[in-house]
């Protein structure tokens, strides 16, 4: 063999160890651990901390009461909504589907790479007779309504949010168009699912890799199996009417926790602190989005021209706020169904890797 052929395999050996490590579960782990610890350096190195401590004592926690009930009225109209994106609806009950979630934002918390929306369905799927693949499938349509609804809260926000420049107020009519464009989306998906389907081939064909088309085309797949229940008027009518609950409920969560602090409370500010962690959640981080929340509640409030310090208080009380009630919660359910950890952390990785390997 030539020279020029061992450093030719060499080099297509390296290329494709490299992509395996890129692509490699522990790789994202690491990377996520990566930001979250960038982002808390980002903030930490320009805090004060004696600023901290004054808010941090003088905290009306008093408001973790009325938010406590908040916090499962929140949960229990997502379960609600669920039922209508279950094909299997019948087989459920509001408790099997509120449980099931609770157990997913525990996850999310104490494993990596969002485990939860994993482990969500597996436990359905253990205390129902609603198989995984369905019950993944139906949060796959749900994530879609919660995009546009993040998407469409965010275009109406920005004409009010305060000292924005000419440019970023114009960003909301752009905004509004995506968001339109995800809602038209899915009503192609769920009235038009063939020509959706040959549309989306044809496309991937043009500027998509062999193996990311396929990847893509099995992810449409499962949308379009898990969104024909809304073909039903009734059923789309109740999921869109929930979504506005859903997310209706989540900013009145934020709204009531600003009364932590002695800031001027408005239901813009806590609707905006809302809007900035939803989206920030979906970059990659270490468990429990540690680092990407924190710097969401800075920009949320730096955009009403509230301090630093602050923010990281309100951050710090509302995300143990989360951790505490979701683990504490999750913790009862899985002795309830005599369920472990580590199995659940095994069968959200044998979930992933089916659902990479198809």
């Amino acid at each position: 063999m030539s020279q020029r052929e061992d450093t030719s395999g060499a080099a297509t050996a390296g290329g494709r160890s490299l992509a395996t490590l890129c692509t490699s579960r522990s790789f994202h782990s690491f990377l996520g651990i990566v930001f979250s610890g960038g982002l808390l350096w980002f903030i930490l190195s320009d805090i004060n901390f004696k600023d901290v401590r004054e808010p941090l004592l003088s905290a009306h926690y008093w408001i973790i009461i009325p938010a406590l009930p908040l916090t499962f009225l929140h949960v229990l109209i997502r379960a609600w909504r669920w039922y209508y994106l279950l094909p299997s609806r019948d087989k459920t009950s509001l408790r099997e589907r509120h449980d099931s979630i609770m157990v997913g934002n525990f996850a999310n918390f104490v494993l990596p790479l969002r485990a939860g929306e994993f482990v969500r369905p597996f436990l359905l799927s253990r205390v129902t007779r609603v198989s995984f693949a369905e019950g993944f499938a139906s949060i796959v349509t749900e994530r879609f309504f919660d995009l546009a609804a993040a998407i469409i809260s965010l275009a109406i926000l920005i004409p009010f949010l305060p000292a924005l420049p000419e440019w970023v107020s114009l960003s909301a009519y752009i905004l509004g168009g995506v968001a339109v464009g995800i809602l038209f989306f899915i009503l192609f998906v769920i009235f038009l699912p063939d020509v959706t389907r040959q549309a989306f081939s044809f496309l991937l064909k043009k500027v998509a890799h062999t193996s990311l088309a396929h990847k893509a085309e099995n992810f449409l797949d499962d949308f379009i199996a898990s969104s024909h229940v809304l073909a039903c008027p009734k059923n789309l009518f109740m999921v869109l009417w929930l979504t506005v609950l859903v997310w209706v409920s989540n900013y009145l969560l934020f709204y009531l926790f600003l009364f932590l602090l002695d800031v001027p409370a408005t239901f813009l500010l806590g609707t905006t602190v809302a809007v900035m962690v939803a989206l920030a959640v979906a970059a990659p981080s270490a468990p429990g989005f540690i680092g990407v929340y924190q710097i969401a509640c800075q920009v949320g409030f730096e955009l009403f021209y509230l301090s630093k310090e602050d923010a990281l208080v309100y951050s710090l009380v509302t995300h143990l706020f989360q951790f505490i009630v979701f683990v504490l919660y999750g913790l009862y359910v899985l002795s309830l169904f005599g369920v472990r950890l580590t199995e659940l952390r095994q069968e959200s990785q044998i979930s992933l890797e089916q659902i990479e390997n198809r």
